[in-house]
C-alpha cells in the first residue's frame, strides 16, 4: 500500500462523537424515569397522599438534562471539527470516500441527532408537571 491508499489512522475523538450523544440520551432517559417515578413512589401526587421520595425533582432533573447537553453539544463539535478537516469538499453532499471521512460524517450526524432528542427530552421538564394521576 503506498500513502494514497492507506487509511488514516482514526482517534478516540471521533469515537467521542459518534458515541458521547446517544450515551447521554440514553442516561439520560434513565435517570429521568428513576427520579420521576421517586418523585411519586405510591402513584398519586402528594395532595392525594402520596409521599414523595425525591424533593425538588425539577432541579435534579435540569441538571442532568444541562449535563446531557454539554455532553452532546461537545460531541457535535467533534464531529464538525473532524468534518471540516476530512477531504469531503461540500458539507450538503457527503460522499466520504475515506473511512475517517465517514467517521466524521457519522459523527456530526449522530451527535446533531440526539443533541435534538436531548433538547426535546429536557423541554418536558418545563412543560409537564411532575406528578399527576392519570385518567
Amino acid at each position: 500500500m503506498n500513502a494514497a491508499t492507506e487509511p488514516s489512522p482514526v482517534g478516540a475523538r471521533i469515537w467521542y462523537g459518534i458515541f458521547a450523544a446517544p450515551i447521554a440520551f440514553g442516561v439520560q432517559e434513565m435517570l429521568d424515569w428513576l427520579i420521576s417515578s421517586g418523585a411519586c413512589p405510591s402513584g398519586a401526587p402528594s395532595d392525594v397522599g402520596g409521599v414523595p421520595l425525591f424533593t425538588n425533582t425539577r432541579a435534579i432533573l435540569w441538571a442532568i438534562g444541562a449535563a446531557a447537553v454539554i455532553a452532546a453539544a461537545a460531541a457535535l463539535w467533534v464531529g464538525i471539527t473532524a468534518w471540516r478537516q476530512s477531504h469531503d469538499p461540500s458539507f450538503l453532499s457527503i460522499r466520504a470516500q475515506r473511512r475517517s471521512d465517514y467517521l466524521a460524517a457519522a459523527a456530526m450526524l449522530m451527535s446533531a441527532v440526539f443533541l435534538l432528542a436531548i433538547l426535546w427530552q429536557t423541554v418536558a421538564v418545563f412543560a409537564l408537571p411532575t406528578c399527576e394521576m392519570m385518567r
